[in-house]
């Protein structure tokens, strides 16, 4: 009966040791999936910050006079004058 004894307590032991393994393993596994998930949240933060100037647009306003002396000109020149 002290063999089974000993090989009870053998196994109990071992079983520790396994199942203290097996907690470390999901530990780490989980750990490896959070910051995979923050690399990942930083990856498309970046590119949606960068990508966010491609949404606006910008207008510009010029004054322009066309002065018709310095073309050269006049209200009876013919169309043909006018994009030569």
């Amino acid at each position: 009966m002290i063999k089974i004894k000993n090989s009870t307590q053998l196994i109990k032991a071992g079983l520790k040791k396994r199942y203290a393994r097996e907690r470390r393993f999901r530990f780490f596994g989980i750990l490896s999936i959070l910051i995979s998930f923050s690399f990942l949240f930083v990856l498309l933060f970046s590119i949606g910050k960068q990508g966010f100037p491609a949404f606006q647009q910008t207008y510009i306003k010029l004054d322009i006079v066309i002065d018709p002396v310095v073309l050269g000109v006049t209200s009876k020149s013919s169309e043909e004058a006018l994009f030569a």
